[in-house]
């Protein structure tokens, strides 16, 4: 149960990682580089042109075209790449917490009668 609970609040704290990560590349983004924001904008508007007339009925593409649109595109492509970061960021931090805690190797036991012993005891 308490792996289960960890494993949850790991997944929680990257979900509400990712959501902070999105507005601060936001934020950013327009502040220093408004120029890739535009690329981006463009890059959305493509794919939105190639999607806009799916083969389907008339009630179908209403939804479709309320509910896919470019700023849904754009908050898809911004979740993925902050979601990027935040697991290369948690899989360092991890790293560097994995190689910090390693067990240090254990000091060979006292010479038994028949001479020095290793790590394990032999002779």
């Amino acid at each position: 149960m308490m792996t289960f609970l960890g494993m949850f609040s790991r997944a929680s704290a990257k979900l509400v990682a990712t959501f902070i990560t999105v507005i601060l590349l936001m934020m950013l983004s327009f502040a220093v580089m408004p120029w890739a924001i535009t690329g981006l904008q463009n890059f959305i508007e493509t794919l939105d042109a190639l999607t806009r007339d799916p083969p389907l009925n008339d009630q179908a593409k209403v939804l479709y075209r309320t509910l896919v649109n470019e700023n849904t595109m754009f908050g898809i492509v911004m979740t993925i790449i902050a979601r990027a970061i935040v697991e290369t960021v948690a899989w360092i931090g991890g790293r560097l917490f994995t190689g910090s805690t390693e067990p240090k190797p254990r000091t060979p036991t006292a010479p038994g009668p028949g001479g020095a012993t290793d790590y394990y005891g032999r002779t």
